[in-house]
């Protein structure tokens, strides 16, 4: 299976990207893109989710607390409960990446 490297877009990218194909200036648009990424951000703790039609879902999950193994020294710890979240493409993204092969 190959791999494609991953871009690292920031948010200014995304606010250039805006100031040139809609024209607004660029504090203009990095106050949207800071404001869009907050309000999901706050959308996703406050609500336990987030769903962008044609994208994904972002969902909140608990993981259980879990034996582990430090692996530099083979000691068994203890890996603690905790919150993370997880992200499912949704079909149309899916499609768009197979038919991309």
């Amino acid at each position: 299976m190959e791999y494609m490297a991953v871009t690292t877009i920031t948010k200014e990218k995304i606010a250039e990207y805006l100031r040139a194909n809609l024209g607004f200036s660029g504090v203009i648009c990095e106050e949207i893109v800071s404001d869009v990424f907050e309000s999901a951000t706050d959308l996703i703790v406050e609500e336990g989710g987030l769903k962008i039609k044609n994208l994904g879902s972002f969902a909140i999950h608990q993981k259980k607390a879990r034996p582990g193994m430090n692996l530099h020294t083979g000691e068994k710890v203890e890996i603690p409960a905790r919150t993370v979240v997880q992200f499912a493409p949704s079909r149309n993204l899916k499609k768009r990446l197979n038919n991309a092969e």
